[in-house]
């Protein structure tokens, strides 16, 4: 096996970011614009959460019913992931970008006004898992043609953060939506702020100094179109992240999908009173992504190495909301397990190290959602609710979640390791 992919490759050539093509400004402005269009797709995963109740009361149906529900947006993903990722690369994010925002706008205005049966519902959540799709990789895809190879962690954990805003955004949302419309008032603010978004899209995700670059890749009529995806599916290390992602989207997303209905029957608090909860399980991983974004551009020894011990400690939190039976349990699972949510951005800030061009770095994202985001989100909620239903309990819901657990644990350190002595022969290359 080849050095160029069994291990991330210490690129020599010129930076167009670096330099006087580099515009900080512009760049941090462009940022702001990808947080709101990722917020906005992961808002189509989360905005159930609060709302999930309401639903399978009006439809009368149970809780493998909201399963399906979180479901079938991760398969519809899953199923256009690719295709949309070979756009990209053909047609540029711009073009690309576009057509995400208006399927996002279109779910949120049928979810509002013609979301009244259980098939037309179900339609809503397809164009939503759909529209979810763009955000991840055109803005991940977007900070690479923005900044400097060496500041592309900090501003990609920032960006990647924006899915646990987005979860905060919802859950907050209802408190507004549910007086006023019910459920669908939901799909109605949803509907809103993709019409900001759009605006925002249009002004400020502009390409930065690396499109050229992308662009001089993406046009290539030779076989070496096919190359990125080749490449992909031969590098260990990439799927060792995309893994990584998997453990993480099964543990996070099987508990988000019901969690108000969990923390309202486990500790029998009210359903907003969950919510307020959840803000602070979402906004905690925030501050945690930032802080590993702030760690991978330091030069600190076994950087890699710090964060997966961090990453243990969310797969061993994730085990425990299925028998809290506490406030003050609660309250010390969002706080310490919320921080250590904001970890996983580690994956993503990573993936670059193994992309020696934007067109492998355009599919990597691909491959990388569509198994570990998509395939993740696609049977998480099952890991929750077929316990749930057989044993009329959410117990015996950690069992899967520990398996689940060690999987994602054994990854982290074996990729960590990897990357530890990576950083170490880098710095010895420079020195000589």
């Amino acid at each position: 096996m080849s050095d160029e992919i069994s291990a991330p490759v210490v690129k020599t050539e010129v930076d167009p970011c670096e330099g006087a093509n580099w515009h900080p400004g512009k760049a941090w402005i462009a940022v702001v614009a990808a947080c709101f269009f990722l917020l906005l797709g992961s808002s189509s995963l989360n905005m159930l959460t609060p709302i999930l109740s309401l639903i399978l009361k009006e439809f009368n149906q149970d809780a493998n019913f909201g399963a399906g529900l979180s479901s079938v947006v991760s398969a519809a993903s899953a199923i256009v992931s690719i295709p949309i990722g070979l756009a990209l690369n053909r047609f540029g994010f711009r073009k690309i970008g576009i057509i995400g925002y208006i399927v996002l706008l279109l779910s949120g205005i049928l979810g509002a006004t013609l979301a009244n049966n259980v098939g037309m519902l179900m339609f809503v959540r397809v164009l939503q898992g759909i529209g979810y799709v763009f955000p991840p990789i055109i803005c991940i895809y977007l900070v690479t043609q923005w900044f400097p190879k060496g500041k592309q962690s900090l501003p990609i954990s920032i960006v990647a953060s924006s899915t646990f805003l987005a979860k905060v955004v919802m859950l907050q949302m209802s408190k507004i939506a549910i007086p006023w419309d019910g459920w669908r008032g939901q799909f109605a603010l949803y509907a809103i702020l993709c019409v900001i978004g759009i605006v925002l899209f249009l002004f400020f995700m502009k390409p930065g100094p690396g499109y050229a670059v992308a662009e001089a890749e993406r046009i290539k009529k030779t076989k070496t179109e096919k190359a990125p995806l080749l490449l992909v599916l031969k590098n260990p290390f990439i799927w060792f992240i995309i893994i990584l992602q998997f453990t993480f989207s099964v543990a996070q997303r099987g508990f988000t999908t019901f969690q108000n209905i969990i923390l309202v029957d486990n500790i029998g608090i009210t359903n907003n009173a969950a919510s307020d909860l959840g803000t602070i399980l979402n906004l905690m991983p925030i501050v945690g992504g930032i802080f590993v974004g702030w760690l991978l551009t330091r030069n600190m020894k076994n950087r890699a190495t710090i964060v997966a011990f961090i990453l243990a400690i969310f797969f061993i939190g994730y085990i425990t909301p299925y028998f809290m039976t506490s406030y003050w349990q609660a309250l010390l699972f969002v706080i310490l397990v919320g921080f250590c949510s904001g970890i996983p951005q580690f994956c993503q800030a990573s993936l670059p190290k193994f992309s020696t061009t934007p067109a492998i770095l355009a599919m990597a994202l691909t491959i990388f959602n569509f198994v570990g985001k998509y395939l993740g989100g696609f049977v998480a909620p099952f890991f929750v609710s077929i316990p749930q239903t057989m044993f009329g309990s959410w117990f015996w819901v950690w069992v899967p979640m520990a398996i689940i657990g060690v999987i994602g644990i054994v990854v982290v350190f074996v990729l960590a390791r990897r990357l530890d002595k990576h950083d170490f022969a880098e710095k010895n290359a420079v020195k000589e």
